[in-house]
């Protein structure tokens, strides 16, 4: 890989840009309530716009108020219909960036979200789940179109701007979060879990952990060890907050598999690494529940739920059971929904709140086993993440974050967006 440029921010200018991106994301998060918070989308736009070009100043932008629509306080609930209109404005830029595509990439694209629109609209049609007047008939198609015209085929010059972006975007969103959570500590947790002014503790772990590639590209490509371990530092400490078990486990993963991979990693290194994870592996098992909680904080351990099998084993045998019923086809686009909010005080009893908590099984719900391969392999080879480069820094986390998490069955929600544009970053970046 070789580098795009020696140096993305001089030091100083990085933080202060910084800084004042994370004092305009704290003001918009905390005195900026209903329609005020577009002030604070302007603020955000403008602060970005003088560094960098409109266009990544509007994806900047419209990953922020992603971001801040997941929040469940009253005040932020005006950012939810806001995500519309910025996603118009992306669409605007894409296209754009479409017509400077050779003719050969853009009927590639147009192939792929026809075969999108088929996929949604055929089993929606066949079990008239048109009636259920889901937006994911048009949103997952469209969404995953005007991505994609943002983020393929990307060029030197755009990566660079895009790198440049992130870079203060990204650590703006981790410190406001921060910041929030000392000013409000008892908005910004929820059952001891730091969730910041994100909707859960869940999302705002998955949103770092789609953004940690980015960062750890950037850090490689810059040869900064000193930032790999600020990074790893800091990540260690927002997912112990948390509570959040799986970022823990596929951030642990993405690093160690990373540094194993590097060339310049000796192979001595590499073999006691080696050796060292499979003893972990080996020995985890085996350690007693008491053990553990000397090690790690009861909000990450949390014994009962660890022993009882949580809520997503619930969430995914109810699911399961019900797929079976329409295996092939699925129930149509929204039928989880439909299907969860039907038997909602069950699932309650069982200590089960939400949907299925799996991308992969809500797309089989909605749009049957075939859709979902259709989907995932189309998808995963889009972003990139089919490549041997990306095991380690996009697949596994990819994969932690959507088999866990339902977020790729909404282009709008806090994750979908900060994946899409983290894998296909890092992909090209890896294997230009």
């Amino acid at each position: 890989m070789q580098p795009t440029v020696d140096i993305l921010w001089g030091r100083r200018d990085w933080v202060r840009v910084t800084l004042a991106l994370t004092v305009a994301i704290l003001v918009t998060t905390v005195a900026l309530p209903g329609p005020a918070l577009l002030v604070g989308l302007v603020a955000v736009f403008y602060l970005l716009n003088r560094q960098v070009s409109t266009q990544e100043a509007l994806l900047g932008t419209f990953l922020f108020a992603t971001a801040l629509a997941s929040s469940r306080l009253g005040p932020h609930q005006f950012m939810k219909p806001m995500r519309l209109p910025l996603l118009a404005l992306l669409a605007v830029a894409g296209l754009a960036r479409f017509r400077t595509w050779t003719l050969a990439e853009r009927r590639a694209h147009l192939r792929w979200v026809l075969l999108l629109l088929f996929i949604v609209i055929l089993p929606t049609i066949v079990n008239s789940a048109w009636r259920y007047a889901d937006v994911q008939i048009v949103l997952l198609p469209g969404g995953w179109f005007i991505y994609g015209t943002m983020s393929f085929h990307l060029t030197k010059e755009e990566r660079t701007e895009r790198f440049r972006m992130f870079a203060v975007l990204l650590p703006a969103i981790f410190l406001s979060a921060l910041a929030f959570g000392l000013l409000f500590p008892g908005a910004a947790s929820i059952a001891s879990r730091f969730r910041g002014w994100f909707g859960n503790p869940n999302e705002v772990s998955h949103f770092w952990l789609a953004a940690i590639p980015i960062l750890l590209a950037m850090a490689l490509r810059l040869r900064r060890r000193d930032l790999l371990m600020v990074l790893g530092a800091a990540s260690l400490y927002l997912f112990l907050k948390t509570g959040s078990r799986t970022p823990l486990g596929a951030a642990a993963v993405m690093f160690v598999g990373t540094w194993f991979m590097s060339k310049q990693t000796p192979r001595l290194m590499r073999l006691l690494g080696a050796v060292l994870a499979l003893l972990l592996v080996l020995v985890l098992p085996l350690l007693s529940m008491e053990l553990l909680g000397g090690i790690l904080p009861e909000t990450v351990l949390r014994t009962e739920s660890l022993e009882e099998g949580g809520g997503r084993f619930v969430a995914w045998r109810f699911g399961w059971e019900h797929l079976q019923e329409r295996f092939w086809l699925g129930g149509g686009a929204g039928f989880e929904e439909v299907l969860f909010q039907r038997y909602n005080e069950m699932l309650l009893a069982l200590n089960h709140q939400g949907l299925s908590h799996n991308s992969y099984l809500a797309f089989a719900l909605n749009f049957g086993v075939l859709g979902t391969a259709g989907l995932v392999v189309t998808l995963w080879r889009k972003l990139g993440l089919l490549k041997p480069t990306m095991f380690f820094i996009g697949a596994l986390p990819f994969l932690a974050s959507t088999f866990f998490e339902g977020c790729l069955t909404s282009p709008l929600n806090a994750l979908s967006p900060i994946w899409f544009f983290s894998a296909t970053l890092v992909s090209q970046e890896l294997n230009e």
